[in-house]
């Protein structure tokens, strides 16, 4: 984190909390309706977008 850029970071954190966003939506849906295979897959996406943004500003601070 100290070696990007203030904008990266604050690019980074913008797309965390969309992400986080969704995670926490699908959640709450699923508590509602915790069959629904749909819900399921959505809330398995958004993580996996998860892990693939932090995995990338990962690689970004270890380039600089």
């Amino acid at each position: 984190r100290d070696v990007l850029r203030p904008e990266t970071i604050a690019a980074v954190e913008r797309s965390l909390s969309v992400v986080d966003t969704a995670i926490e939506e699908a959640r709450a849906a699923l508590l509602s309706d915790p069959s629904n295979a749909t819900l399921v897959d959505l809330l398995t996406a958004s993580y996996e977008r998860k892990v693939d943004l932090l995995r990338r500003a990962a690689d970004l601070g270890a380039r600089t």
